[in-house]
């Protein structure tokens, strides 16, 4: 995948992830989500900095700990 499409890709999950904030904790507010997305991203390159993971391994991590927290599962390489 280009990195162009990567980006395209990224902000629509990020626009999508937006409205599920909204969605689920309405007094949220647009600063408030912003700055969540801007710690996600600070994320991505850590993960990319420190594992050496690609972007789409990184999403991947943090979708995969995300769904940890909703199951109690701890996230990780298996």
């Amino acid at each position: 995948m280009t990195t162009q499409k990567e980006g395209e890709l990224e902000q629509r999950k990020a626009e999508e992830l937006k409205r599920e904030f909204r969605y689920w904790w309405g007094t949220l507010s647009r600063d408030d989500i912003l700055s969540l997305a801007a710690k996600r991203d600070e994320l991505l390159l850590l993960l990319n900095e420190k594992y050496g993971y690609a972007h789409h391994e990184a999403e991947e991590e943090i979708e995969r700990a995300l769904r940890g927290l909703d199951t109690g599962v701890k996230a990780g390489k298996p």
